[in-house]
């Protein structure tokens, strides 16, 4: 859960500060991702195993 809350808490210090123009576009899918699909991230995290990789990625 602390995960969460650090990614949380990074995202506004990231997004409109950076001078590279594609780091608000970095924080963008993971601010709405967040924001639909947080009670999914936090299941994820008190499972404390990792999250299958998909089979394209051996």
């Amino acid at each position: 859960e602390k995960d969460v809350e650090t990614l949380e808490a990074l995202l506004p210090l990231i997004e409109g500060r950076s001078f590279c123009p594609l780091a608000d576009a970095a924080v963008w899918p993971v601010k709405g991702s967040l924001k639909h699909f947080k009670e999914q991230y936090l299941a994820l995290a008190r499972e404390k195993r990792p999250v299958p990789r998909p089979a394209l990625w051996r």
